[in-house]
């Protein structure tokens, strides 16, 4: 009759294979569960980034839908002495037009739906589209902000994000003149990058939007 060892088990040599294959099978699964949570942040990152890319595209389209007196200057940010005309009530539709030059103007101001003032020469809404610590961005004074210096403006892009100025910016049709039959509009240009964890990610975004209230002349 043949007796059974009991104390049979695992040599040393199974062992070692058993555990060598579990420690590979480990590593390759958490490497593959980190690199699938640094893309998941990634994309949650990229997407808040574009959310609010879209949400300024937006919020700048409203305010510029609704308000009025557009002006868009060609060499930078504008100061008093370039809103003067646009805010003097016998020529309040003054404005340098954009139109179908090759240039796209740096800023553009306005005067705002909730608070028009075309005698008050400090109380329009601008962006201008500058370079501050080496990063294109977009800053925006209100019309209740009346210091003329865009280092004092609040900046609206994030900081991931930056702003081409050489091929983003303002177009203005249609505003310089009441009596031309043209309805006031303004395009929009936004090309740039998106900065994260060392990658780019480029961006080309364009709107064009027209004023709601009609610009033209009543004819009896």
């Amino acid at each position: 009759m043949k007796r059974t060892n009991r104390n049979s088990g695992f040599t040393l040599v199974e062992m070692m294979i058993a555990i060598g294959l579990f420690t590979v099978i480990m590593t390759i699964g958490i490497g593959a569960i980190i690199g699938v949570n640094a893309t998941h942040r990634k994309t949650q990152t990229m997407r808040a980034v574009i959310d609010n890319l879209s949400f300024l595209m937006e919020d700048m389209a409203r305010s510029i839908r609704l308000g009025d007196s557009y002006y868009c200057n060609l060499d930078g940010a504008p100061d008093y002495s370039d809103l003067a005309n646009l805010s003097d009530p016998q020529n309040p539709q003054a404005s340098q037009d954009g139109g179908s030059g090759a240039n796209l103007c740096d800023s553009i101001s306005f005067e705002p739906f909730w608070n028009p003032q075309l005698s008050n020469v400090s109380n329009q809404v601008i962006y201008y589209m500058t370079e501050i610590d080496g990063v294109g961005t977009i800053v925006k004074k209100t019309d209740t902000q009346t210091d003329f210096s865009p280092s004092d403006w609040d900046p609206v892009t994030p900081v991931e994000m930056n702003i081409d100025l050489a091929r983003s910016g303002f177009r203005v049709t249609g505003a310089e003149d009441p009596s031309d039959a043209r309805q006031p509009k303004v395009s929009i240009v936004l090309v740039g990058t998106v900065r994260l964890s060392g990658a780019f990610t480029e961006f080309n975004l364009q709107t064009t939007v027209s004023q709601r209230s009609l610009d033209v002349n009543i004819i009896p």
